[in-house]
């Protein structure tokens, strides 16, 4: 969170964050056009170019979570089909 903060680096440090910023990231894909065209949203631009370049790209929280998004979506399905399962299973053994 280091650039949200008025810090002057040399050049060589801030191509390092950036690229170390990248690596963070891990987006393995773009969520926004699906999350536009799903939830209707207007596209967002950041509020400036140090939280754009924390990561914060967008000032809808869904944006900023990116492919984070998808491993909530999957351990919420997987939570809720253990729990049916379960109840399958107490059913069957009566």
């Amino acid at each position: 969170m280091m650039p949200l903060m008025t810090v002057i680096l040399p050049a060589n440090a801030g191509i390092f964050f950036a690229q170390l910023m990248q690596i963070t990231a891990f987006e393995v894909l773009d969520t926004k056009p699906y999350l536009d065209s799903y939830l209707r949203l207007e596209p967002a631009d950041p509020i400036n170019a140090n939280f754009e370049a924390v990561g914060l790209e967008s000032i809808y929280f869904l944006h900023n979570l990116g492919t984070l998004l998808f491993a909530f979506v999957f351990f919420l399905v997987m939570v809720i089909l253990s729990k049916l399962l379960l109840l399958c299973e107490e059913d069957n053994s009566r």
